[in-house]
């Protein structure tokens, strides 16, 4: 009987290690992915910012409003108001 319950529990056991190593690996799998989509999010935020820049010293240049939205990407809308807070 004692051998029995020792392999039941050795059985349990091995279970349970195996439902814990697989939460370790949804955990690090979901930590990954939070990683990833924040670094995404970052060269997105850069990317953005360096289009304002761009529009920011075209504006300083007095460069065409037509020219400036074909250039740096921004839409008319958003160089309109960056020239409005540049004059500002």
């Amino acid at each position: 009987m004692t051998r029995a319950v020792a392999i039941v529990e050795k059985a349990s056991a091995s279970e349970k290690m195996r439902r814990l190593a697989f939460r370790r690996q949804l955990a690090e799998t979901d930590m990954i992915s939070r990683l990833e989509g924040s670094r995404r999010k970052g060269v997105a935020k850069g990317r953005e910012e360096e289009r304002t820049d761009v529009a920011r010293r075209m504006l300083q240049r007095k460069m065409p409003l037509a020219d400036i939205v074909a250039l740096s990407g921004l839409s008319e809308a958003a160089v309109k108001r960056l020239a409005a807070e540049t004059k500002a």
